[in-house]
């Protein structure tokens, strides 16, 4: 990511106590920097940027079963990670369901369904599908989402077990 200018610096979000959350910078249409501000004493600000910036696409509907590395901003303002993969589990034609999604952590300690790395989906760590979430139809789009693969059907089940 590259230096920018503080004129280049668009403020994304305020919290309730004014309290600066994160800001971006962009340069000619891609991030070039990303500052984490601390909230409260002991919390972490959230990496805003994490998927490399671009045009933006239309939203689309994506195929239950697919692995995306999505936008972590997409789903909450808290999430330490920039980016998380997540497996998506219902994906309704209808724009006022939202897409529901599992997310995969490297932290091997939380409960959820184990999951070692798996190179052909571009996840060279173990992990566990830990949470589940929701993201807005409308937001699902590129350069916020991208498509990883399909995973493994019985992954999948166990998956689906767990979450549905």
């Amino acid at each position: 990511m590259w230096d920018c200018p503080a004129s280049q610096q668009i403020l994304l979000r305020v919290g309730l106590s004014g309290a600066t959350v994160g800001q971006r910078a962009v340069e000619r249409g891609r991030p070039c920097r990303v500052r984490e501000v601390t909230m409260a004493p002991g919390r972490r600000g959230h990496a805003i940027l994490g998927v490399p910036g671009g045009p933006r696409g239309e939203p689309f509907i994506p195929e239950v079963g697919d692995v995306y590395l999505v936008n972590t901003i997409l789903y909450s303002a808290s999430d330490p990670a920039a980016v998380r993969p997540a497996v998506v589990l219902e994906a309704d034609p209808n724009p006022f369901r939202p897409i529901r999604v599992v997310t995969r952590t490297s932290d091997t300690s939380v409960r959820g369904v184990a999951h070692p790395a798996e190179s052909a989906l571009g996840l060279e760590r173990d992990g566990v599908w830990s949470d589940l979430t929701s993201v807005e139809q409308g937001r699902w789009r590129e350069p916020d989402v991208r498509r990883l693969g399909t995973l493994r059907e019985d992954v999948l089940g166990r998956v689906r077990a767990r979450f549905s």
